[in-house]
């Protein structure tokens, strides 16, 4: 009967798309039908603590590597993604790439990083003129530009996005930045471990300025270190930045000039070819007015210092060994947790996905992904859109005109499955197979002239955020588009050789947490059409309002580490697109089985569709954070931890109290009244 039942359900997920006999005979790449069932700890009731049941074992069982800050089946993917783009890149001799190919570019990337004899031999060098310039009186303000635009060194930050109001055109936008610990908290946060995390910080600046050799790197060090204290203390929080009536605020040239008028603006737009742009994005005005300020006020040999530690700080892994030593001793050791580097040839394979990911996807799409995949996932997204179109015409808390308004933007929703139609042209890029400072630079600066090249011009609808071999998925509200990149289609959250269960669980809520993120407190405010319009009635964002004050109250609740819990502000958006898209992907798995079977769903290993379909959503959550890692997220993450990303979620599904039996008194357990339903 299993075998039955999984043929039948495999023939009707895989309908109309041609696949090699191979795929539709393989075993699924976990246990006989999708789960690891050895993974569980069947003595934990699953109304106590899910993640514990379904992965308990696994939990007790696996140590995080000591080159990891986290260990979860993402990372798991990403590793061998990474060793399969090594082999598709490696396989064969450099002089079998074509001349100015986009294969020969990226071997002359990885080639030039990958000599690390070469690095240290080069030292500081190519680095040095940006220094000088930092330190000469007269050109330092030249640079901050170009600092600020491309190397992330400067409090503020320079950029081009689409339009959110007119997504017609680009514009250009000024943002918060310059914090070398990511988020203003590790600043400002008291205690023990806090003040601890800024001695190791002030020790890692007096190490870059020794190795650079810089006369008194102690002293430096304290002065930047206190710069930065005061600039963390006039920035915005992560949740405040995310909240998109807050940060949409277009200006003009002069009324830019007059909010922040310690800078020349007219001369840094045009120093980055920006001089002709009419309307600025200023995303955190009151933090761009104190930032600025706090840069004129500041004395210049400490505005130098922080200036040259952030240029530094930002290549210090490109440079010599010693450089990168002090970097991952304290970006990855101290705040992650990350005892050991990565290897060598891994952190060079990343590289290139963040700087050339297109073109090295391409290879990745070339040699690794089964095409049959995309066709198998864009039926099976059309399933979970439809269920998604079902939830919303029986929302209870919607009245009629933003119910009418959500469906005609789920109408216009366009999923992109796996890889683009298009692959990025690198015939302009100029590439040295011997030095490895030289490329970043010139990727760094290739990328802003791309995006310079936008302004002026339509959006391009057809560009992708990230490359296909990423591990993600993602909505991008301004083309009201959900993508599933090629690198997450892939077991456990895709499996076409599991049970249905499984892959609705699994990819099936990755579709469904996409798509409601076109629908949440951020995505209400675009429309179809990917325009900046709020289109919810005052009494739909009363009634939404009040479910997700419950939901950030759950999860405020939640203390991953003593004293310290999750930021329910922070990751709202993210929790409900987990709660969400876990129920519109079991109402597409219901509704599959209707078409399918009947509506029947035997038993498997003892396990109904329906406990299938909830333990898969909790096996692609498995993972383990170390104390270090963890705090980092719960304080820059938008997403909760892998526990409650399983634990909080299922206990607001009536769905899954029915199918493991869930009473009161069992630790998850929520009455009726105080779980919360969004979609």
């Amino acid at each position: 009967m299993k075998s039955f039942y999984k043929a039948t359900v495999a023939a009707s997920m895989l309908a109309g798309c041609q696949l090699p006999p191979a795929v539709e005979q393989s075993r699924p790449a976990f246990g006989e039908w999708g789960i690891d069932l050895a993974a569980g700890n069947v003595a934990i009731r699953p109304g106590d603590d899910f993640e514990a049941y379904a992965n308990g074992s696994w939990l007790a069982e696996t140590d995080i590597p000591s080159d990891q800050a986290t260990y979860s089946l993402v990372d798991t993917l990403s590793d061998a993604v990474r060793d399969q783009l090594r082999t598709a890149l490696t396989t064969g001799s450099s002089k079998d790439a074509a001349p100015n190919s986009t294969r020969e570019k990226l071997l002359d990337v990885y080639s030039a990083w990958m000599d690390e004899v070469r690095l240290n031999a080069i030292g500081l060098a190519p680095l040095q003129p940006y220094l000088d310039a930092i330190y000469d009186q007269d050109s330092y303000a030249e640079l901050l530009p170009e600092l600020a635009s491309i190397y992330g060194s400067a409090p503020f930050g320079l950029g081009v996005i689409a339009d959110p109001a007119n997504p017609s055109r680009y514009i250009a936008y000024v943002v918060q930045s310059g914090l070398g610990m990511e988020t203003r908290e590790y600043y400002l946060a008291e205690g023990p471990t806090y003040i601890a995390y800024r001695n190791a910080y002030t020790d890692y600046i007096e190490t870059v300025f020794r190795l650079a050799g810089y006369a008194e790197p102690a002293a430096r060090a304290r002065s930047v270190l206190n710069f930065e204290t005061e600039l963390a203390k006039i920035q915005w929080t992560q949740a405040d930045s995310l909240v998109v009536e807050n940060i949409y605020n277009p200006m003009s040239l002069e009324e830019l000039q007059a909010l922040a008028p310690d800078i020349d603006w007219a001369f840094a737009l045009d120093r980055r070819g920006l001089a002709d742009v009419k309307t600025i994005l200023v995303v955190q005005p009151s933090a761009i007015r104190s930032g600025t300020e706090l840069m004129a006020n500041a004395p210049l040999p400490i505005l130098k210092d922080y200036l040259a530690f952030h240029l530094l700080n930002q290549f210090a892994g490109d440079l010599t060994t010693a450089f990168d030593d002090a970097r991952h001793a304290f970006h990855d050791k101290t705040l992650q947790g990350r005892a050991e580097k990565q290897p060598r040839w891994s952190r060079g394979i990343a590289l290139l996905s963040e700087t050339m990911g297109v073109g090295l996807g391409q290879l990745y799409i070339e040699s690794w992904f089964p095409k049959s995949s995309k066709c198998v996932v864009a039926g099976l997204t059309d399933k979970v859109i439809d269920a998604f179109r079902t939830r919303l015409k029986s929302n209870a808390w919607m009245d009629e005109k933003t119910r009418q308004e959500a469906l005609d933007k789920l109408d216009s929703v366009e999923p992109r499955i796996a890889y683009p139609d298009n692959w990025t042209d690198y015939t302009s890029l100029e590439t040295n197979p011997k030095n490895h400072l030289e490329n970043r630079r010139t990727l760094m600066a290739f990328d802003w002239e791309q995006d310079l090249a936008r302004l002026g011009g339509p959006v391009d609808r057809k560009r992708w955020a990230y490359p296909p071999q990423t591990v993600s998925a993602y909505y991008d509200a301004q083309v009201n588009k959900i993508t599933l990149l090629a690198g997450i289609l892939q077991p456990p959250f895709f499996d076409p050789a599991a049970d249905a269960a499984v892959n609705y669980g699994g990819i099936g809520a990755i579709i469904g947490h996409e798509l409601g993120h076109g629908f949440d407190s951020t995505g209400r405010m675009f429309d179809g059409d990917g325009v900046l319009r709020d289109w919810w009635t005052d009494d739909a964002d009363e009634a939404f309002r009040q479910r997700e004050a419950i939901l950030i109250k759950q999860y405020g609740a939640y203390e991953p580490i003593d004293g310290v819990y999750i930021d329910g502000a922070l990751t709202i958006s993210e929790n409900i697109g987990d709660l969400g898209g876990l129920e519109i992907a079991y109402t597409a798995y219901r509704q599959h089985l209707d078409a399918c079977c009947d509506g029947e769903t035997p038993v498997i290993d003892g396990l109904t569709g329906d406990q299938r379909f909830f333990l898969s959503w909790a096996q692609i959550w498995r993972g383990k954070s170390g104390d270090d890692a963890l705090r980092n997220q719960l304080l820059t993450n938008e997403h909760s931890p892998f526990k409650y990303r399983i634990n909080g979620v299922v206990r607001n599904i009536d769905a899954w109290y029915e199918a493991f039996d869930v009473q009161p008194g069992d630790a998850l357990y929520l009455p009726p009244s105080a779980r919360v339903k969004i979609w």
